[in-house]
């Protein structure tokens, strides 16, 4: 089962950045609740190159999909990322978004 959605209703997104419950560091924002089972990732305005953002996309979606963090994750989750994450290393990713992960949980 695919837990990335690509189309998210205007209306869902705006509820859960609403309603939703708030997870933050320097570089990533995450809004959860905890109904539903799927994970959207939002780049903020500020990745004007294409390439950069599909690869900081892709990372993401990498390092989600190879954690524990997907498994029985059970919520709807939006993972909004700053343009500050596009100059980091894949490893410093990993350890910001997991440890934001860890407390979505």
């Amino acid at each position: 089962m695919n837990i990335f959605r690509l189309k998210v209703k205007r209306k869902e997104i705006d509820y859960i950045l609403r309603e939703g419950k708030l997870v933050k560091d320097d570089n990533f924002v995450i809004r959860y609740l905890d109904s539903g089972n799927w994970i959207k990732i939002i780049l903020k305005k500020g990745f004007k190159n294409s390439v950069l953002r599909n690869k900081t996309k892709r990372r993401i979606r990498e390092i989600v999909w190879k954690s524990d963090a997907k498994s029985g994750i059970g919520k709807k989750v939006l993972i909004i990322v700053k343009p500050s994450a596009q100059n980091l290393s894949f490893e410093t990713l990993k350890n910001e978004l997991l440890e934001l992960l860890k407390d979505v949980k």
